[in-house]
C-alpha cells in the first residue's frame, strides 16, 4: 500500500487524521464545558435575581409548581392525598407597636389557623415575613417567586385553613400594597382578609422610639422571642432619651410637611398634564394615548425618593402613626367590601349598601380594578381593656364564610397568651425614668399635629365597609 500511495500521501493522510482528531476533541470539550457551565450560570442567575438562596429552595419551588391545584380552592395545591399547601388568605399588616405580636401569638394557637413560614434568612426565625418590603427583584420570574411563596406555605390538612401572612411594617411601607396586588393572581386572591391594629398616635410613636433604642430591637431574630425577652436583663443595652425623641419628632414633623407639599404639587402637575392630553385627544382623536394617568404609586416614588423601600422607613416613628394615608394606599389596591353579617362586630357602612363607588376621587382612590377585600380594624387600647371580647370578634371575622368554622370555638383567653404583657408595656428600661417622661407641652404639640389626621381617619373609616371594634374611632 505504501508503494501505491507513496510516502508523501501517507504523511498527508496522517496529518489530516491528527487535525481531525484535535478539532473533534476541541468540539467535545466545548460541548462538555457548555453542559457543565450552563446549569451553573442558571443557578447563579436565579439566586442573584430571586429570593431563592440555594438548590434546596429552588427544587422545592419547582416541585410545588408542578403540583395539581385543589379543585374549588385555587390558592391550594395537593401535597399528597391528605395534605395541602395553601397561599395566605389573611394578612396581619400592622401597625407596628400596636399589639400585633400578641395578636399573632394568640392566632397561632387557634385551630384552623396556620402561619406562613419565614424564608428570608436561616438565622432570622421570628414570625415576620418581610417578603414585600425589604428587597426588590425586578428581573425575577414571577412564577418562580410565586412558587417560592407556595413552598414556604404551611402544610395543612384542610384547604379551608386560615393561612396568615404577618408583617406589621406592611401597613406603612409605601410600595407593599401595589406589589402584593400584582404578586397574587386575581383568581388566587379571592376576597383576602386584612387585620389591622392601631393605637393612639402619640403613644405609638413614643413606644416605637423606645423599642428601636432598646436591646429587644437587636434581639428580634431570636427563635423564641417571648421567652428570650422574659429571661434577658432588661436595660442591659438600652439607649435613648426623651430629649432625643423630641428632636427627632420635630425633624419628622418638618419632613411630613415637605412630603405633603410634594404630593400636592405632584397631583396638581399631573392634573394639568391630563387636561392638556385630554384637549390634545379631542383635537387629534386618532392619536393613541400619550401617557397613562397619574397613579398613587408614581407620586410615592417621586416624594419618598430613595427611601421608598429603605430600612430607614422604620425610624419614621411619627409618620408611621398617621394611619389615614396608609389605609388609603391599601384601599386603592384592596378595596373594602361588605362581609357577611356578624353579631359581635360592627360593620360600617350598613351591609345594605353593597354598591361601592370604585372612583373615590376625594380619597385619592382612583386606580382600576382593585381586589375586593375584607378588613378587621381594632386598637391596642381595645386589646388591653377587653382582650377576650376583642379577640373573639377577630376570630368571628376570620371564621366568617369559612366552612370549617362551625366546629371552632375560642381556644385562648387573655391569660393564656401571656407573657404578652411584655408587648403591652414599654420595653426600654430607660423610658421609666422620670427625666424620660414626655412633657405636657410636647404631648400637646403631638396631639395638635395628629388631630387633623385623626379626623381624616374617622371620615375614611366611616365611608368604607370595614369591621371595627368599639375603640377604633378615636376622639380628637
Amino acid at each position: 500500500m505504501l508503494n501505491v500511495l507513496g510516502k508523501g500521501e501517507v504523511k498527508r493522510w496522517a496529518l489530516r487524521g491528527v487535525n481531525l482528531f484535535r478539532t473533534r476533541t476541541r468540539s467535545h470539550v466545548l460541548i462538555l464545558l457548555i453542559c457543565f457551565a450552563s446549569p451553573l450560570l442558571i443557578y447563579i442567575w436565579i439566586i442573584s435575581t430571586h429570593r431563592l438562596s440555594n438548590l434546596r429552595e429552588i427544587f422545592a419551588a419547582l416541585h410545588v409548581w408542578t403540583l395539581p391545584v385543589v379543585e374549588g380552592y385555587p390558592r391550594c395545591k395537593h401535597l399528597n392525598s391528605t395534605h395541602y399547601l395553601c397561599l395566605p388568605n389573611t394578612f396581619l399588616i400592622g401597625a407596628s407597636k400596636c399589639g400585633t405580636t400578641t395578636v399573632i401569638e394568640f392566632l397561632s394557637r387557634q385551630p384552623g389557623v396556620a402561619l406562613i413560614n419565614r424564608r428570608i434568612t436561616v438565622q432570622d426565625h421570628h414570625r415576620e415575613i418581610h417578603r414585600f418590603d425589604r428587597h426588590t427583584y425586578p428581573y425575577a420570574l414571577h412564577f418562580l417567586e410565586l412558587a417560592d411563596e407556595w413552598a414556604s406555605s404551611p402544610i395543612v390538612p384542610d384547604p379551608n385553613t386560615i393561612v396568615i401572612h404577618y408583617t406589621p411594617h406592611y401597613l406603612y411601607s409605601p410600595t407593599v400594597p401595589f406589589t402584593m396586588r400584582s404578586f397574587y393572581p386575581t383568581d388566587l386572591a379571592h376576597k383576602p382578609k386584612f387585620l389591622v391594629m392601631l393605637r393612639e398616635p402619640s403613644e405609638r410613636a413614643i413606644s416605637a422610639y423606645w423599642f428601636a433604642s432598646s436591646h429587644l430591637f437587636s434581639n428580634k431574630a431570636s427563635s423564641n422571642v417571648l421567652q428570650n425577652q422574659l429571661n434577658m436583663n432588661i436595660g442591659k443595652t438600652d439607649s435613648g432619651s426623651m430629649n432625643e425623641f423630641v428632636r427627632e419628632a420635630m425633624e419628622q414633623m418638618g419632613a411630613r410637611h415637605t412630603y405633603e407639599k410634594c404630593m400636592q404639587e405632584y397631583q396638581k402637575g399631573k392634573q394639568q398634564q391630563q387636561q392638556q392630553e385630554s384637549q390634545l385627544q379631542q383635537e387629534l382623536p386618532l392619536l393613541p394615548s400619550i401617557m397613562s394617568s397619574a397613579t398613587m404609586y408614581e407620586a410615592l416614588c417621586s416624594c419618598f425618593g430613595d427611601d421608598l423601600r429603605s430600612s430607614k422607613l422604620g425610624a419614621r416613628h411619627l409618620d408611621k402613626s398617621i394611619y389615614v394615608d396608609q389605609l388609603q394606599r391599601w384601599y386603592l389596591n384592596f378595596l373594602p367590601t361588605v362581609s357577611a353579617p356578624s353579631t359581635t362586630a360592627s360593620t360600617t357602612p350598613s351591609s345594605a349598601n353593597t354598591n361601592i363607588d370604585r372612583n373615590r376621587a376625594n380619597d385619592g382612590i382612583d386606580n382600576e380594578q382593585p381586589i375586593e377585600s375584607l378588613y378587621f380594624i381594632s386598637t391596642l387600647e381595645d386589646l388591653k381593656q377587653r382582650p377576650k371580647e376583642m379577640l373573639q370578634q377577630m376570630l368571628t371575622f376570620l371564621y366568617t364564610n369559612n366552612e370549617s368554622s362551625d366546629s371552632i370555638k375560642l381556644q385562648s383567653t387573655s391569660t393564656s397568651i401571656l407573657p404578652s404583657e411584655v408587648y403591652l408595656t414599654q420595653p426600654n428600661a430607660l423610658s421609666k425614668l422620670s427625666e424620660n417622661q414626655l412633657s405636657e407641652e410636647m404631648r400637646n404639640v403631638l396631639m395638635e399635629f395628629y388631630r387633623p389626621y385623626t379626623k381624616q381617619l374617622e371620615v375614611l373609616l366611616k365611608k368604607y365597609p370595614v369591621t371595627m371594634t368599639k375603640g377604633v374611632i378615636m376622639e380628637s
